[in-house]
């Protein structure tokens, strides 16, 4: 682990002393309650996804305002299938924000015009079981891989939610995502990474 770390953080220097600016991704991977942008303290676990260490999320499958329970008083029944596939996260509305887990991005002062930025879920598996906003104004906006982030965006750094459709099934998803963070300026590109794993439903 400590050699894979090493690794890590020797790419991410050399990636900032040759490109004069460095993407850098954190979630809650100490697992304190918060994402530490100031110090390196969710840092060291950046790419676990085990159960003692990593970031952890949820899977956002309540019914916020009882929308889906309405549903089957109104009108024909709807089939159980139907109806058991509705929930908060059944479609790109964030409906219960408390369940997301906060992503953030570190500032990136160095960037010139026509900087972008990309936050992308590359596994299919994963990318069909999660959910990933970006923070505008009181809104969250659901934000797809080719969505692009403006030089000012990556210059204040984001603020990102990330929440699971479904949750983790035994032959299917393993409830583990691996989220990128990818800039790109005057033709060069910086990246890096988080995991996440999401957590069990107790029943």
């Amino acid at each position: 682990m400590h050699w894979l770390l090493s690794l890590h953080q020797m790419l991410a220097l050399f990636s900032y002393t040759g490109l004069c600016f460095r993407a850098d991704i954190r979630a809650d991977s100490n697992r304190d309650g918060r994402v530490d942008l100031d110090g390196n303290t969710d840092v060291a676990h950046k790419l676990s996804s085990s159960n003692h260490a990593g970031a952890i999320f949820l899977a956002n499958i309540g019914d916020t305002g009882q929308r889906c329970s309405k549903l089957a008083l109104r009108g024909s029944p709807p089939s159980y299938e139907k109806l058991a596939a509705c929930n908060d996260a059944s479609d790109d509305i964030q409906r219960s924000d408390r369940y997301m887990a906060h992503l953030r991005t570190v500032p990136i002062p160095r960037l010139t015009l026509g900087a972008y930025g990309t936050v992308s879920v590359g596994d299919a598996a994963a990318r069909k079981n999660v959910r990933i906003f970006r923070r505008e104004g009181s809104e969250w906006l659901i934000t797809q891989n080719d969505h692009k982030f403006t030089q000012n965006q990556l210059q204040l750094g984001l603020y990102l939610g990330i929440d699971a459709t479904d949750t983790r099934r035994p032959g299917g998803w393993d409830g583990r995502v691996n989220v990128h963070f990818t800039v790109h300026d005057r033709g060069k590109i910086s990246a890096d990474s988080v995991k996440l794993r999401v957590a069990p439903i107790l029943t």
